[in-house]
């Protein structure tokens, strides 16, 4: 039964700010659709943040061609979501997320097993994993279109390196199967080990405590920094005597790179763990290579001076500090809280696929990982600078 344009269009509203709110992806990244009839559905536009969406944003597109009118752009990934709608006439609804568990489990490439009782109902007894593809071009639509043919009585879909493909009846239907996907791929990340935290070297029995290394907002040559829970405003390049080492950073880190606005001392469970083993975090999904860098590197807490951390952040958002989490930047605060949730979404993609020493490691390429990070900053990074009030930064 599809829907009502008119209804469609609402319930795909109100389905972007769901995701947001329930943690199944980050500001723009996802898109959802729902089928108006056996030849178009409505998608979501490309770039939009979905808290700021109106269902006359939302794109009505052909399944035959993705052809669509309007000055509107439907979402670059549209093909998934037409050739799913093509191939099952059971779905009427589909959300692409990029939650954090399944995002890590999906970096093995392999199906996971249904680990939660109750959930086969709804999932199966493992969901399949499509190969990977970079975003929005057509070897990723070849990979989904590919693994929703190979397993048609099968509706939830992990894609490697990036996220999940999820196709139901209804958007409760949905939220249901995409929440307990979430569930399964938690459990299989602690039962693979990729949930143990690391640990103080000195005390095997005590989490180690990490250092307060400040946030920060810039406007002109103006800084309020927020350090120990204590929020000063300084002046760039006049700064008092007693000024502490954090904010020596901070200023620093400003007059190295005058495009950043923000800073942000990221403690997340996972990047702190990761942190601690003081090694750079390679690119192992697609939204880390294309928002925060190739790569993240490590610096040692001995050698936390502004130069470390300049030079660990050039070319790149985000630096981690060896048993202190990590410094991700942006333009503005929205950037480098998108920055940070990336990033633990990797750190904990990192953790999982390291807890099993007797397989490689399955991380992306450099030249896929420089092509996707020198793309987005040309593309989705120059509509951020040029939009007002609709964020963009996703498919």
């Amino acid at each position: 039964m599809s829907y009502t344009e008119e209804e469609a269009r609402r319930l795909v509203v109100d389905a972007g700010i769901r995701l947001v709110k329930e943690g199944l992806t980050a500001r723009t990244w996802g898109n959802i659709s729902a089928r108006i009839s056996d030849s178009e559905f409505i998608i979501t536009p490309s770039g939009m943040a979905y808290e700021s969406l109106r269902p006359g944003d939302l794109v009505r597109c052909r399944i035959e061609d993705c052809s669509y009118e309007g000055e509107i752009k439907p979402s670059s990934e549209k093909w998934i979501h037409a050739d799913a709608y093509r191939l099952r006439s059971d779905v009427d609804f589909i959300i692409h997320t990029h939650q954090p568990c399944a995002s890590a489990v999906s970096v093995r490439g392999h199906a996971v097993t249904v680990n939660v009782r109750g959930a086969e109902e709804l999932l199966g007894s493992f969901v399949p994993c499509a190969g990977y593809g970079i975003s929005s071009t057509k070897k990723l639509r070849h990979e989904v279109e590919q693994v929703v043919k190979k397993y048609p009585r099968h509706s939830v879909f992990l894609m490697r390196s990036h996220g999940t493909f999820v196709l139901a009846k209804s958007e409760e239907d949905a939220f249901r199967k995409a929440r307990m996907l979430e569930e399964v791929c938690e459990n299989e990340i602690e039962w693979a080990g990729g949930k143990t935290p690391f640990f103080d070297e000195h005390n095997c029995h005590q989490p180690y405590q990490i250092p307060d290394y400040g946030s920060s907002i810039r406007s002109g040559r103006r800084m309020r920094v927020r350090e120990n829970g204590r929020e000063t405003e300084y002046h760039i390049g006049e700064l008092p005597q007693n000024a502490s080492p954090v904010v020596l950073l901070h200023e620093a880190v400003y007059r190295a790179d005058r495009s950043i606005s923000c800073i942000l001392h990221n403690t997340a469970e996972d990047v702190a763990a990761y942190s601690a083993a003081g090694k750079t975090l390679p690119p192992y999904l697609d939204d880390l290579a294309q928002v925060a860098g190739t790569d993240i590197r490590c610096v040692r807490m001995a050698d936390l001076s502004p130069k470390k951390i300049i030079s660990g952040l050039r070319g790149r958002n985000a630096v981690l500090i060896r048993y202190g989490g990590a410094l991700t930047t942006g333009r503005a605060r929205a950037d480098a809280e998108a920055v940070g949730m990336i990033l633990e979404k990797a750190c904990k993609a990192a953790i999982y696929d390291t807890a099993d020493s007797r397989h490689p490691h399955h991380y992306l390429g450099k030249a896929d990982a420089l092509l996707q990070r020198m793309f987005y900053q040309k593309s989705y990074s120059k509509r951020i600078g040029q939009s007002h009030g609709k964020k963009t930064d996703g498919r």
